[in-house]
């Protein structure tokens, strides 16, 4: 499972969470076996396919 998690004022992180429990919802719950966030940056999606891929083999 995948859930996504953005906001478009910018006051969230941008969220990726993904594994076998996944739960986003709207009153700003959001977990799962891994979680990644990033803040928004110039270089959000050059570096946050880099993220999750270091979060999938459980690297820091």
């Amino acid at each position: 499972m995948v859930g996504l998690r953005n906001s478009h004022d910018k006051r969230f992180l941008v969220g990726i969470s993904f594994g076998s429990r996944v739960f986003v919802c709207d009153n700003l719950a959001f977990t799962g076996d891994h979680v990644v966030k990033r803040k928004h940056t110039a270089n959000l999606k050059r570096d946050l396919p880099g993220l999750v891929h270091r979060a999938a083999r459980g690297s820091p």
